[in-house]
């Protein structure tokens, strides 16, 4: 099983916000691949991702609230978009996170449906204070079991299309 530069572009997609791996495992067939193959491209990414944010958000977050009060239009204009994605983070994930800890984060990074997903997760983290050595096993978990909900999701609608 050897694979190229297709299946390094599905694991790219999988870093997209809110497409993320859940969405990789139904486009793979598009770019010739198995759902199966891409579900272990989502799986892949998702780890990378889960990691790469679980470390690293609180510099995206500095950076977007610098672009904020930027004077250039359009570093201003992402600013303000993405403070007002954290108000609609914070508003949606307080239930799961607030009540349920580490288990309501991974339900809610778990969810294969949009503003749910390891970028909004590692967000909510970020919102709530969640430390890293909980955070960091959340997204992974939670992104590992989104994909796996597509995987079945896909394996059943293609089950009863061709049954």
């Amino acid at each position: 099983m050897v694979y190229g530069l297709g299946f390094l572009w599905l694991i790219a997609l999988s870093f997209i916000p809110s497409f993320e791996g859940r969405y990789v495992v139904l486009v793979a067939p598009v770019f010739g691949f198995s759902v199966f193959e891409g579900f272990l491209a989502a799986c892949i990414g998702v780890i990378l991702l889960g990691l790469g944010l679980g470390f690293g958000i609180g510099f995206v977050d500095a950076v977007a609230r610098r672009f904020a009060g930027s004077s250039f239009w359009l570093f201003r204009r992402i600013g303000l978009l993405y403070l007002d994605y954290v108000g609609r983070v914070r508003v949606r994930a307080r239930k799961y996170v607030e009540r349920y800890g580490f288990i309501g984060l991974v339900l809610f990074v778990a969810v294969p449906l949009p503003l749910t997903g390891v970028w909004t997760g590692a967000l909510a983290g970020l919102v709530f204070g969640v430390p890293r050595r909980i955070l960091v096993p959340a997204l992974i978990v939670g992104g590992l079991l989104s994909n796996t909900i597509t995987l079945t999701l896909a394996l059943t609608g293609v089950y009863v299309v061709s049954g």
